[in-house]
């Protein structure tokens, strides 16, 4: 061909070229990067490809059945919360957003509460949209270990860590013992500590003049940790933060410290900002929540038992989760799995006391050693460090002995880290690795010796004393391992025998829950179908099938109520109305008193409570409540199979109704059609609370009252005029206009110039705040 060459053959790029294309910096991290994501992924492969369910509805729910069990006893995971909370409301979140709702309303659980502001839920966390997938929660965990292994290696390469070492520890906290226990908020907020962390570390780096600006991290990662939906874990791993960033002055010159602290300053005020709509979302709901034990301030008198601390580095000693609770008849290990919040893997124990012989980073090593002392003494209930810690506000609301292990591990993690890197450096002796194999092996067999006797207390268990065995059989070889390499062996071949024995630990102790899943699970979809199409404006009461907060995920009303904190208004009525033998996991299941009434005999004695507040149907396992007793309750039987019935109560309330003179139309949860001949009042059936608002189709306002029956608060009134008016209702936490405000001014300050800042120091900070301010003002004035 002529012309413009365009027929000329362009010879291929070499691989050799495609190499030189990459910097090679990033080149170099490449493999240590593909080895974090690597590993977590095989960590998982058996619910990614199917060989396991780790879906909680199928543990949870009560909508199916197991129909084959996992290879091993026990459970997968210890909190139900995984299902109950975090997958049915943020499901519910996840398709609000989708629709383009914002998630601020939750009319599916009792007689609704706030979604956004319930906390639990996530439903302004990124990482909730994965759950509008039936199996988004195994996908959104394995994103989170993987990101949470990125950025600790990233935060260990700035320490000067080896590149390979960065990565094996980086692998131990991608697969510590919260990622391994649980798959609720607890596990949202264990990225943001090293991104966190991260962030510290670059305001330093700013501070010394080796970056423009540092402090936008800090910023996003503190405001995701709010959103990630579980605020005591979220305040343990900032104080965690917060004694690292005083760590980190050391070495700063003069000049450099007020820079480093504008940094921070700016960071944390910018991260408070971001966060507001949420903060203040749950700040407008907790005056209107019954917090449980969270509001009496009782949590500084609990700790966990000293015999827990068997299992802080042999996670199994103890059998699998809740696998022997049962033999133990002092009920000792279940109070155990039910209070336990993590572990700490062996390998990174001994390189947790290797770290302490070298130099380098010694002020970070001595406050990561004192947070690992104080904080495990808070654990486990030991003087005077339980009494320390408890000094730091707010510690009676927090459970501080179960939401502190993702910050435990995290500082015995970059402890261990600085410690297989003075291994790599060759700065520590083989006098010194051998004391941190005597030192690492005698704290292993005094906590196991410490666990010993809930081991001889289900030793008569058909298994039990092999898992102990095994424990400690695969502990002390990991030790031995480590040891041996530490003290015999040199260069590369003792870097690589410590780092695998640090990987496989992680994984091996990862893995083992997974054993415990179901392999296969079936669903009745024809009963949540039924509730679902029945009437989508009446409630259901369940005394056991589709448990709470399931009517969340399916979108069917639920009477039922498993959720913290719950409107005060509504746990008043259950307790006074509904249920005097129930907690605040008012769940048709559970009772406060063994001995006391059953939920069906308090569903008998309190059946025209139920119908006030709109009980259409009643949900039970079949066969469980007679026929005679049914007739003589007048309720129907409008549903049936093998798994559950649903019966229709006979008297229910409805969901809207007006007064004389007024009919009602095309009802909805949301909004109703009324005409009416005379100005009248329509009463909805849904909790009242500050913030909710009515509209008329023309885009009158309406004010919206609380109503006197069936309770206070727990239904909404307005005044309607003559003639005919479609009514909108729509609910938006009171001071949310002002929190928009804050998350402006807080956009602004992350994304302003470096020069601003790094020239005008706290001053500019300021100003631009105001400024931020000034400007969100104007835009909600124009809004109006």
């Amino acid at each position: 061909m002529d012309g413009d060459g365009a027929g000329t053959a362009v010879p291929a790029r070499s691989s050799a070229s495609r190499r030189r294309a990459i910097p090679p910096g990033l080149r170099r991290e490449l493999g240590p990067l593909a080895l974090v994501v690597g590993v977590v992924v095989a960590a998982n492969i058996l619910y990614l490809a199917g060989i396991f369910d780790a879906d909680p509805m199928g543990s949870f729910a009560a909508v199916g059945s197991v129909v084959h069990a996992g290879l091993l006893s026990g459970q997968y995971q210890i909190d139900p919360n995984a299902g109950y909370t975090a997958q049915s409301l943020g499901h519910l979140a996840a398709v609000d957003l989708l629709h383009g709702h914002l998630p601020w309303w939750n009319p599916y659980e009792g007689m609704g509460a706030p979604l956004a502001g319930e906390m639990q839920g996530a439903a302004l966390f990124p990482g909730t949209l994965l759950l509008w997938f039936r199996d988004g929660q195994v996908w959104l965990h394995v994103l989170l270990e993987a990101l949470t292994g990125v950025a600790t290696l990233r935060l260990l390469r700035r320490l000067d860590c080896g590149r390979w070492v960065a990565a094996g520890l980086a692998c131990a906290f991608a697969l510590c013992g919260t990622f391994a226990w649980y798959a609720q908020q607890p596990t949202n907020e264990i990225l943001f500590l090293p991104l966190l962390v991260l962030g510290i570390e670059r305001a330093r780096e700013a501070a010394a003049g080796t970056r423009r600006l540092g402090y936008a991290m800090v910023a996003v990662a503190l405001a995701l940790s709010v959103y990630a939906g579980f605020p005591e874990t979220a305040y343990l791993d900032g104080l965690l933060a917060a004694l690292w960033a005083v760590a980190r002055t050391a070495g700063l010159e003069r000049r450099s410290l007020l820079r480093y602290g504008t940094n921070l300053v700016a960071g944390a005020g910018a991260g408070v900002l971001l966060a507001a709509p949420v903060a203040v979302a749950f700040a407008d709901y907790v005056p209107h929540g019954a917090l449980g034990p969270h509001a009496g301030g009782v949590f500084d008198l609990v700790h966990m038992s000293h015999v827990a601390v068997g299992g802080l580095v042999f996670p199994y000693l103890f059998g699998p989760i809740f696998g022997f609770s049962a033999a133990d008849p002092s009920g000792t290990l279940q109070a155990f799995w039910s209070q336990v919040g993590g572990f700490v893997a062996i390998s990174v124990l001994f390189l947790d006391v290797v770290a302490l012989f070298a130099r380098r980073h010694r002020a970070l090593r001595v406050a990561l050693v004192a947070w690992l002392v104080v904080a495990l003494g808070r654990t486990y209930g030991l003087e005077p460090f339980w009494r320390l810690f408890d000094l730091l506000p707010f510690m009676g609301h927090v459970g501080a002995y179960r939401y502190l292990s993702p910050a435990v591990s995290f500082a015995a993690v970059v402890l261990g880290a600085l410690g297989a890197d003075d291994l790599r450096r060759g700065e520590v002796p083989r006098w010194a690795a051998a004391v941190a194999l005597f030192c690492s092996a005698g704290a292993a067999l005094a906590a196991a010796l410490s666990g010993w006797p809930v081991v001889r207390a289900i030793s008569g268990a058909p298994g039990a004393s092999s898992w102990a065995t095994g424990s400690l059989a695969w502990g002390f070889s990991v030790l031995a391992l480590l040891g041996a390499a530490a003290i015999v062996l040199r260069g590369r071949w003792r870097t690589a025998m410590v780092l695998g024995c640090v990987v496989a630990d992680a994984l091996g102790m990862y893995v083992t829950p997974e054993l415990s899943a179901p392999r296969a699970v079936s669903y009745d979809t024809h009963l949540v179908a039924f509730l679902e199409r029945h009437d989508a404006t009446g409630r259901f009461f369940t005394l056991g099938p589709v448990q709470p907060n399931y009517g969340s995920y399916f979108g069917a009303m639920e009477a039922d109520v498993n959720d913290l904190p719950i409107p005060k208004a509504y746990h008043r009525y259950v307790a006074r109305h509904l249920d005097t033998n129930t907690t605040l996991q008012f769940t048709g299941t559970v009772v406060r008193n063994p001995a006391g009434p059953s939920p069906f005999a308090e569903l008998v004695a309190h059946l025209g409570a139920y119908e006030a507040i709109g009980v259409r149907d009643v949900v039970a396992f079949t066969g469980t409540i007679p026929r005679s007793t049914a007739a003589t309750l007048g309720l129907r039987q409008v549903y049936r199979d093998r798994f559950a019935t649903v019966y229709a109560t006979p008297h229910p309330a409805p969901y809207y109704r007006a007064s004389d003179g007024c009919a009602l139309s095309h009802r909805t949860i949301a909004s109703v059609q009324v005409r009416c001949t005379a100005p009248g009042t329509l009463v909805r059936s849904a909790l009242f609370m500050p913030g909710w608002s009515a509209t008329t189709g023309s885009g009158k306002v309406l004010s919206v009252r609380a109503a006197t029956k069936p309770g206070p608060d727990l239904a909404q009134s307005v005044r309607v005029p003559a003639g005919t008016t479609t009514v909108h209702f729509s609910y938006t936490p009171p001071h949310e206009g002002a929190a928009l405000g804050a998350l402006c001014v807080g956009t602004g300050i992350v994304v302003v110039p470096p020069a601003v800042v790094s020239v005008g120091g706290l001053p500019g900070v300021a100003g631009l705040a105001g400024l931020g301010g000034l400007g969100a003002r104007r835009r909600r004035r124009r809004g109006r």
